[in-house]
């Protein structure tokens, strides 16, 4: 039996972008994260399969990346999930 990662979803950042940001995501995360985004209030272009099962989430000028970034950082560190 292997053990679980350390830390699964540690490769989840925000990248600058051209007009605003981004996140890339497993599908998996994206899923979760464009859901926790959507009940916050905050729109997101979602690009799927961009390169191997990953999606990004894109968000424009204009969005709140502190509040973006906070939900971010609850969703790593979430307990159980």
């Amino acid at each position: 039996m292997s053990l679980p990662k350390k830390a699964p979803k540690a490769y989840l950042h925000i990248e600058p972008a051209e007009r605003g940001f981004v996140i890339v995501a497993k599908k998996d995360d994206a899923d979760v994260l464009a859901a926790h985004f959507l009940q916050h209030g905050i729109s997101c272009h979602r690009e799927t399969d961009v390169s191997s099962g990953e999606d990004v989430l894109q968000f424009f000028d204009g969005v709140d990346r502190a509040q973006v970034e906070q939900i971010l950082d609850a969703y790593i560190t979430a307990k159980g999930s």
